[in-house]
């Protein structure tokens, strides 16, 4: 067994090493702990409303050598991937009316409660629901003017 390293990549690009390691079998075994890590970090991160702490999880060996990294892209499911490369293919076009008026429907919640919390938590479904409608239209913008 050799003794991996999963090194933490933020988004600045800052590296936290792993100064203990791991025993592993192989690699591909390393990756899988690798993606496991990440999928963790993600959830928690969903859960809390919080932005994923890493950028990618990067494996070295005993001698520090980047063997492979598993970004952050690799710990979503297939689906929500595919919404971000191709949204019309996820979603129905018909469906971005609904999405719109979902997002005017957050925004006068937002204006109507006082708590300063709940009226980020309103606006930022406000924005989800524009950035789906966005995505899927990218000359949206463009139309607007």
């Amino acid at each position: 067994m050799a003794r991996y390293y999963l090194h933490l990549r933020n988004f600045e690009g800052d590296v936290l090493k792993d100064v203990e390691g791991a025993e592993l079998p192989s690699l591909a075994a390393a990756r899988k702990e690798a993606l496991f890590a990440m999928q963790d970090f993600v959830a928690a991160a969903i859960k809390e409303g919080d932005e994923p702490p890493y950028e990618a999880i990067v494996l070295a060996d005993e001698h520090g050598t980047h063997l492979a990294a598993v970004p952050l892209i690799a710990a979503l499911p297939s689906t929500i991937v595919e919404l971000f490369k191709h949204p019309e293919k996820i979603i129905p076009a018909d469906r971005f009316e609904e999405y719109r008026r979902h997002a005017d429907e957050c925004r006068g919640e937002a204006e109507n409660t006082v708590d300063p919390d709940d009226r980020m938590s309103w606006l930022k479904l406000a924005d989800a629901c524009l950035a789906s409608d966005a995505a899927a239209h990218p000359l949206a913008e463009w139309w607007a003017r």
